[in-house]
Parts: C-alpha cells; sequence; structure tokens
C-alpha cells in the first residue's frame, strides 16, 4: 500500500549533503531537521546534530516537532572545513565549529553550535498580518510563517555568510560577532539562489524568480551588475567558475542556460563608485 502525502512528510528523508574539504567526512540534512555526520566508508553516523540546538540524538531518533526546522535547500562546509552551516526552512542559518581529532584513519569529527542566525528579525513588522473573515466581519490578528531560507554560503574568506529566501529578503551575517553586516533590499520577490564569488570575499551574486541576476558588494550592498536572465522565469542555480571569470546561470522552467563574463572590479579613488576595469566607468 502506497504511503499517503503525510506519511511521506513524517519518514526521515535525506535531502542535501556535503563533503568536507578533507575527504574523510560527509554530512547529511534530513527534513526532519537533523543533520547526521558520517565518516567515509562508515555506515552509522558519528554524530547527529539538531538545527536548532546542539543536542545529540541516538541515531534513528525522529522528533516529529522538527518538521519546521528542516535542512533542504543549503548544506556547507567553509573551505578550509573549520565551519558548517545549514540553512532550515524556518528562516534560520545555524553555524556549527567543526572539531578534529586524532590523525588519519583514527580522526574524528564532532560539531559545536556556534550561532544561529535568523533571515529575519523577530519582532519584524512583516511578521504580522491581519485575517479578515467577510462573514462575521471580524478581524483576527495573527502571525504570518517566517520566511524560508532558498539558500545560504559562506564568502570566499569564511568571514561571512550569504543567505536569501521568501519576501525579497537577502542577508549578509558575519560570523565573528554574530551579527546581520548587511541587508540587500534590491530584490522584491523571492530570492531563489545566491553565490559568493570563489576569491573575492566582498562579491555576492543573487537571483530572484523573476530572472533578476544581480552581482553586489556585500560590504556597503552597492551593485556592481545587474541582468534581466529570463524575465518570466525563475532563476534556479548560479554557478562561477573556480577563477570566478565566468558565471553561469539556469532558469528552470524553460531549461535556458546563460553565461556572462565576470571582469574584476575596483573603485574611483575620488568618488568612491564601483568601476569596470574594462570600460572604466561607474555602473549607474
Amino acid at each position: 500500500m502506497a504511503a499517503t502525502n503525510e506519511e511521506r512528510e513524517e519518514l526521515c528523508q535525506a535531502m542535501v549533503l556535503s563533503l568536507h574539504p578533507s575527504g574523510k567526512f560527509f554530512a547529511v540534512g534530513t527534513n526532519h531537521g537533523y543533520i547526521l555526520l558520517f565518516k567515509l566508508n562508515e555506515q552509522h553516523p558519528i554524530q547527529v546534530v539538531i538545527c536548532n540546538n546542539n543536542t545529540l540524538l541516538f541515531f534513528g531518533m525522529c522528533d516529529h516537532n522538527m518538521f519546521s526546522a528542516g535542512v533542504r535547500n543549503a548544506l556547507k562546509f567553509s573551505k578550509d572545513g573549520r565551519l558548517m552551516l545549514a540553512a532550515s526552512v524556518d528562516g534560520s542559518v545555524s553555524v556549527w565549529d567543526i572539531v578534529l581529532n586524532g590523525q588519519d584513519e583514527n580522526t574524528t569529527m564532532h560539531c559545536l553550535l556556534r550561532h544561529r542566525f535568523f533571515l529575519e528579525r523577530a519582532g519584524h513588522k512583516s511578521l504580522e498580518f491581519f485575517i479578515t473573515n467577510k462573514n462575521v466581519k471580524t478581524q483576527a490578528r495573527g502571525r504570518a510563517k517566517p520566511p524560508k531560507v532558498s539558500f545560504a554560503e559562506f564568502n570566499a574568506d569564511n568571514s561571512h555568510i550569504l543567505a536569501c529566501g521568501e519576501r525579497g529578503i537577502v542577508n549578509v551575517f558575519r560570523i565573528s560577532d554574530k551579527t546581520l553586516f548587511t541587508h540587500f533590499s534590491r530584490h522584491s520577490k523571492t530570492v531563489t539562489m545566491c553565490r559568493t564569488h570563489p576569491i573575492d570575499p566582498r562579491v555576492g551574486i543573487s537571483g530572484d524568480n523573476r530572472g533578476r541576476l544581480v552581482i553586489w558588494d556585500m560590504i556597503d550592498g552597492s551593485i556592481i551588475k545587474m541582468f534581466s536572465v529570463s524575465p518570466i522565469n525563475p532563476i534556479t542555480d548560479i554557478a562561477m567558475s573556480p577563477d570566478g571569470n565566468y558565471i553561469g546561470v539556469l532558469c528552470g522552467q524553460d531549461q535556458q542556460f546563460f553565461e556572462y563574463d565576470f571582469e574584476p572590479f575596483k573603485r574611483d579613488e575620488m568618488m568612491r563608485y564601483v568601476v569596470d576595469t574594462y570600460i572604466l566607468l561607474a555602473f549607474f
């Protein structure tokens, strides 16, 4: 007998996977908000982590109250292997310190929760909404669901996290002091994907469900370049070449693929504008 939709949701399903830079460990995110840490070539996890705290669980336990924190979209290790992030559907991005003990085949890995960032602050006015019942002509006040995180990623030097999601939200969090560093407000609808430049820690890229791609400075929020990739289709994925000179963009519904050159940029010494090094003019 086939399982119903509700029964499928109750099953603990693997959603995303990330390989540690050492090549010895990998992490699996689940729809129940658990992250299973495995050592390569071993069948059982060495640690099970809950996304909204640092509780360790025995393998196989499933708490149905954790559905709201399911790890469905992003699970990443930093390039140096010292940090791990997970984006949850409850609007949070959790960051853990990675502790490696031992050497060679005896190496073990352990995660320690550092901080939990939220895409939108608690008590923000956009979290409040009104429900009107036309039949009774009454008005009830309630809370809207927090915006879901579409994607999150470390920047090139692992000092900041770029995260995007619903309601046009794109945030840059600074890991060292656990603060919201930059709020980028040039998208009006759902931001479906974001990426960071592989070499320059300042450069962020975001794409929304209206096919607009924006390359911008994560330090001050200024736009470097903007493209209208597909005005009627959402951007589903963004990729950059290892040298950071080429950008690939995928639009899911019409299966279109676009490629762009990305020239290095600098700032005008007098006006502090971001300047294209190819044409030596500011982007505006």
